[in-house]
């Protein structure tokens, strides 16, 4: 007679142990699931900011990587959290930024044409014999006792230069953030944010709110890489959930469109010469006068803005611009 087996015990399942995703409060009932999205295109916006001011003004190599959001809960356990942000005041609330201190001195270097010094580590003091040790420390004034969170000697204090430097450089990312943000509204919704300067230093991305966009970045000349953090309160998220609950009526795209470089047009001014002139010398010319002057390279406008120089050449019987050169 067969003794029928005894079933084999089962282990639980991975569904039977996984532990429940717990729901925030603060994010029922609102569209966080849209903010990847935006903060894709914050990351478009940020890579077409330093493309613009840095990369093509001073030569920088600066590549950015993924923005992300993330709630502050999370991002207080970064290891790598700069330990001060920078907070600034709108009409609607708080925007913060903060950005790795070596990221700030490879900017400041090509702002201020020192690119070596900016990516060098700075050197180390040094070292001297220590004094004796007292238990008294009162007879020898200059030889306190460090305290544990002073700030290493190789990292020094900002400079007043340094301070303004990146105040001024964090206000136009924070107006970058507010832009952003109102570039989401519906015609009509869109306010002109205009961030004030004077920011505080805070610690931490939540004296400004719960929410901050990240992004790394790195620079393929100087090999600076560091992070970079947007912060806004709570007012700018409801604003921000609130265009992204009711986007603009977007143009539909055609899947035959040109690729970017043919499609996006461009008029080109050229400046080919310059003079000041009498007013009477001016009132007394005539046709058939001639004006001597010196052709030297033309200035190439682009929105009344000065990108490049070329040269004027002649080209069966048409004046054309050739030997472009950068501006700067």
């Amino acid at each position: 007679m067969a003794v029928p087996a005894a079933p084999r015990s089962r282990g639980p399942s991975p569904r039977s142990t996984a532990v429940p995703r717990v729901l925030d409060a603060r994010t029922l009932g609102r569209p966080v699931h849209l903010l990847p999205g935006f903060a894709a295109q914050l990351g478009e916006r940020l890579a077409d900011w330093f493309e613009v001011r840095l990369n093509r003004r001073y030569r920088a190599g600066f590549v950015l990587g993924e923005t992300r959001v993330r709630h502050s809960d999370h991002v207080q356990q970064e290891p790598r959290m700069p330990a001060q942000w920078m907070v600034f005041g709108t009409e609607t609330g708080r925007l913060g930024v903060a950005l790795d201190r070596d990221l700030l001195r490879a900017i400041f270097g090509y702002r201020y044409g020192v690119v070596a010094a900016a990516a060098a580590p700075v050197p180390s003091a040094p070292q001297e014999p220590s004094p004796p040790r007292h238990e008294d420390t009162a007879e020898y004034p200059g030889t306190l006792p460090q305290r544990a969170d002073a700030p290493d000697a190789a990292d020094p204090p900002f400079s007043q230069t340094e301070e303004r430097f990146s105040s001024g450089f964090g206000l136009l990312l924070a107006q970058l953030l507010a832009e952003s943000i109102e570039a989401q509204a519906r015609a009509g919704e869109a306010r002109a944010v205009t961030a004030t300067q004077a920011p505080a230093a805070q610690a931490g991305p939540s004296s400004v709110g719960g929410w901050a966009f990240h992004t790394e970045l790195r620079d393929s000349v100087s090999g600076c890489r560091g992070a970079l953090w947007l912060a806004l309160d709570d007012a700018w998220m409801a604003r921000l959930l609130h265009h992204l609950a009711r986007p603009a009526r977007a143009r539909p795209v055609s899947r035959r469109e040109p690729p970017t470089a043919h499609a996006v047009q461009l008029t080109l001014l050229a400046r080919l010469v310059q003079r000041e002139m009498p007013l009477g010398q001016l009132l007394g010319l005539r046709v058939g006068d001639v004006i001597p002057i010196t052709l030297g390279p033309a200035d190439v406008l682009v929105d009344d803005s000065r990108l490049f120089t070329a040269a004027v050449a002649e080209h069966k019987g048409k004046l054309c611009l050739t030997s472009f050169e950068d501006a700067e």
